[in-house]
């Protein structure tokens, strides 16, 4: 459930543009649409239309709180658009949390 405000111990932090929610939630086909319209924001480099994920937890503690389960729940659909986009493995996606979880270098 997302809630507006601040938790304690939170696994992601997202700032939803209005237009965003708009798109998301319009979304039709289960759980691999919502996904994909998530994402899709996600990816969108326009501020006004898109949706800023900050991924703060490690990727184990995503693992262990259900998060790669849930994405595998989503069937093909979701994993074809994850292998558009670069994720094609387990491994993939592990990099991915780690390079927006790592602090930058400098």
């Amino acid at each position: 459930m997302l809630e507006p405000g601040r938790v304690t111990d939170p696994d992601f932090a997202l700032t939803f543009s209005p237009i965003a929610i708009e798109r998301i939630v319009a979304a039709r086909g289960g759980m691999a649409a919502f996904a994909i319209a998530l994402f899709e924001a996600v990816l969108d480099p326009d501020p006004e239309q898109g949706v800023r994920i900050e991924i703060l937890a490690s990727f184990a503690r995503l693992v262990r709180r259900g998060y790669l389960g849930l994405l595998l729940a989503c069937g093909p659909r979701l994993l074809a658009f994850g292998a558009r986009h670069g994720v094609r493995s387990v491994r993939d996606l592990r990099a991915l949390v780690r390079d927006r979880t790592d602090p930058p270098s400098t």
